[in-house]
């Protein structure tokens, strides 16, 4: 971990230099980092991604729940990396109006869940 925490830090003082100095080559700069770091990481978490699926797999009862929240990771880190370029990117309103639309995909994503713990609920009380 300490590698792309290097790798990044060096990546932000070379990009604040070539922001300076020499604008065209800043933004592909960026994504070339960007895309270096993603590849290093799931290499990293390839052992773990592994051993957490084929837990999925064996878990067959909670597929649907497992699926789920899956999605719901996706669709955050998906949401977050779009926002982030937005905003970044000087349209402030339209990476809020990203960030909005990840919060209500998740809650459809989450809506039958939600649905039966009220059941679950109202069926306790009484």
């Amino acid at each position: 971990m300490l590698r792309i925490i290097l790798f990044s830090v060096t990546a932000c003082v070379l990009s604040s230099v070539l922001k300076r100095n020499c604008i065209e080559l800043y933004l592909p700069f960026q994504i070339g980092v960007a895309v270096l770091a993603l590849i290093y990481l799931f290499n990293l978490a390839s052992d773990k991604l592994s051993t957490f699926f084929s837990f999925v797999e064996s878990i067959s009862v909670y597929d649907d729940i497992i699926n789920s929240v899956i999605k719901a990771a996706l669709i955050t880190v998906g949401t977050k990396l779009a926002c982030d370029v937005c905003k970044e990117n000087g349209n402030i309103l339209i990476g809020d109006i990203i960030e909005l639309g990840g919060k209500l995909m998740i809650l459809i994503v989450l809506i039958p869940y939600i649905i039966t713990i009220i059941n679950i609920s109202s069926a306790f009380l009484e």
